[in-house]
């Protein structure tokens, strides 16, 4: 019972994160970090309209409170973990649910959600798995408990690092 009623929860989750997103994904990189001069193996954090590079484990101060994200290996490769602290109104984001979809741009689908575990003290990880080289992004839901408006985290990541011959493609 309490497995359905947590699948049932995701897969909510991941209609109302499609209906945030409006579905809606630009296809040109260029446009996307257009102004942005970073290493081809960065992150970059969507503030307001625009995107501002995000070195690995930095703390960021978002409209809701503060972010950090961390990715392991970095830069990123095929398989990778994502970390992300969240802290909101000055504590530490206890018991949220955290959903992140990824998706390439200029590919119509979305690969499968990744619900990240709770690790403690505001920390989420979550497994991500890139079958190819390019520009990604990443569109973490936060909804905790209590209610509240869920936040949404757009965060983007290049993984032009050699993935190994695991059947990337350069773009």
């Amino acid at each position: 019972m309490k497995c359905r009623f947590a699948v049932h929860l995701l897969g909510v989750a991941v209609a109302a994160m499609l209906a945030l997103s409006g579905c809606r994904f630009l296809t040109e990189a260029g446009s996307l970090l257009s102004g942005v001069e970073a290493p081809a193996d960065s992150l970059w954090l969507q503030q307001g309209d625009a995107f501002v590079p995000l070195a690995n484990g930095q703390v960021v101060e978002t409209a809701s409170g503060k972010l950090k994200v961390r990715l392991k290996p970095y830069p990123a490769r095929q398989k990778n973990t994502v970390e992300m602290y969240i802290e909101v109104a000055g504590r530490p984001a206890e018991g949220a649910t955290v959903i992140i979809l990824y998706e390439m741009f200029g590919m119509d689908h979305i690969y499968a959600p990744a619900l990240a575990a709770s690790q403690g003290s505001g920390w989420y990880s979550a497994r991500l798995e890139l079958p190819m080289k390019g520009l990604w992004e990443l569109r973490a839901s936060v909804e905790r408990p209590g209610g509240g408006d869920p936040q949404t985290y757009v965060l983007r990541l290049r993984n032009d690092a050699d993935l190994g011959g695991l059947g990337g493609h350069a773009h």
